[in-house]
C-alpha cells in the first residue's frame, strides 16, 4: 500500500500447477516477486486486479467476480478471500472458451434478427408496391374494357394499354430494386457520380403519366441545370416514392409540387439540399419521424406511406446522406409538407 494506504502492487507467495495451466505463467519465476515486474502495465488494466484484491486483503471481506485478464487475454471467475492479515488467497477457473461460445452465441442470435427483420421488410416493401402496381394494371385494363368497341377512341385505349406495359416495367424494376436492396446491409452498394436533374425529370414525367385522373403541378426550382451527387440509379425510388406520397396524400383539386434544389455546406461537407414542397394533408408533429419507420401506419397512411419512406430513408443512409420532414407552412402542417433530403455533392 502508499502512504495513503491505497493498495499499489501484491507479491506471490504461492501457487500450485493449475495457476500454470490457467495462466501460461510459470510458478518458479513467479515466486517472490510482485505482479507489477510480472505483468508490467497491469496496474492500467480496466479490471483494476490491484485495487480489488487489495480491499479483500485490507477489509477481510471475500469477493467473487468474472473479469478478462487484459495482459493475458482470458476470461476468469474469481473467488478471493483474505486468510490472514495483509494476505489474500484466490481460487479461480479459466472460462475463456465459455465466454467465447457466449460471444458466438449472442452474435448469432443478433444475425438471425436483423436477416429476420430484413426479410419482414422487403416482404412488407413488396407486398406494399407490388399492390400499387397491380392496381394500377387492373385500373388500365377496366379503362380499356370500357372503351372497346368505339373506334374513335383507339387512342384512348393505346393510352391505356401504356399505362399498363410501364406499370409491367415498373414491377420489374421493383424486383431488381429488391434483390440490390437485400445486399444493403450484407455487402456494399456502388456509389457512383450521378447526375441529379435528369432523373428528377424522369420520376416526374412518370408521375404526370401515372396520375392523369389528377390535376397535378410539379415545378422545379433548381440552382443549376446539372448537378452531381454520390448516389446510384435508386435515386430515382427515392424521387418517385416521395412525390408519390405528395399526389396520393392530398384532398385539393390541384395537386401543387414545388422541388427546389440548393447547396449546402455542413461542417465542411458539401450536400445538394432537395425540398419536396406540397400542399397535401401534412404530417403533425407526433408523426414526423414515425413515417420513416418501417411498417408505420394509421388511418391515413394504411396504404403505405411510412412504409415507402421507410424505404427511402434506408437508401438516402446508404448515400450518408439526410431526410426529414418539415411543415410547409411553419406550424401549421395542415398547409402541406416540405420532405428535405440532402446528399453528398460531387464536386
Amino acid at each position: 500500500v502508499d502512504e495513503d494506504n491505497k493498495p499499489i502492487d501484491y507479491e506471490f507467495l504461492e501457487a500450485n500447477p493449475a495457476f500454470e495451466e490457467f495462466t501460461g505463467l510459470k510458478v518458479e519465476n513467479i515466486i517472490g516477486k510482485t505482479v507489477k515486474e510480472i505483468l508490467p502495465g497491469i496496474e492500467n488494466d480496466p479490471a483494476d486486479w490491484i485495487d480489488k484484491y487489495g480491499k479483500v486483503t485490507l477489509t477481510g471481506i471475500p469477493i467473487t467476480f468474472e473479469n478478462y485478464a487484459e495482459p493475458l487475454d482470458q476470461w476468469y471467475h474469481i473467488s478471493a478471500y483474505s486468510p490472514k492479515k495483509d494476505h489474500f488467497a484466490v481460487i479461480f477457473t479459466n472460462i475463456t472458451e465459455q465466454k467465447q461460445i457466449e460471444k458466438a452465441i449472442k452474435k448469432s442470435e443478433k444475425e438471425y434478427r436483423e436477416a429476420y427483420n430484413r426479410a419482414e421488410f422487403y416482404k412488407d416493401l413488396f407486398t406494399h408496391d407490388i399492390n400499387n402496381i397491380l392496381q394500377n394494371i387492373l385500373s388500365g385494363i377496366q379503362l380499356s374494357e370500357i372503351e372497346l368497341g368505339v373506334s374513335e377512341k383507339l387512342e384512348k385505349l393505346e393510352e391505356y394499354f401504356s399505362i399498363i406495359k410501364d406499370q409491367l416495367k415498373r414491377g420489374a424494376k421493383l424486383v431488381s430494386n429488391i434483390r440490390k436492396l437485400s445486399k444493403l446491409e450484407e455487402t456494399e452498394i456502388s456509389i457512383n457520380k450521378v447526375e441529379i436533374c435528369s432523373i428528377l425529370e424522369k420520376s416526374i414525367a412518370y408521375m404526370k403519366n401515372a396520375y392523369q385522373d389528377k390535376n397535378v403541378t410539379i415545378q422545379v426550382d433548381s440552382i443549376a441545370k446539372k448537378l452531381y451527387v454520390h448516389a446510384n440509379e435508386l435515386l430515382e425510388d427515392v424521387f418517385e416514392n416521395i412525390l408519390v406520397n405528395a399526389i396520393k396524400y392530398n384532398d385539393n383539386l390541384t395537386v401543387e409540387i414545388l422541388v427546389k434544389i440548393s447547396k449546402e455546406k455542413i461542417q465542411n461537407k458539401n450536400y445538394i439540399r432537395f425540398e419536396f414542397i406540397d400542399n397535401g394533408i401534412g404530417i403533425d408533429d407526433s408523426r414526423k419521424n414515425l413515417v420513416f419507420q418501417r411498417g408505420y401506419s394509421d388511418e391515413k397512411s394504411a396504404q403505405g406511406m411510412g412504409l415507402g419512406l421507410s424505404l427511402v430513408k434506408k437508401i438516402i443512409d446508404t448515400y450518408k446522406g439526410k431526410i426529414w420532414v418539415e411543415d410547409r407552412v411553419k406550424r401549421d402542417y395542415k398547409k402541406g409538407s416540405n420532405f428535405v433530403i440532402l446528399i453528398p455533392e460531387v464536386l
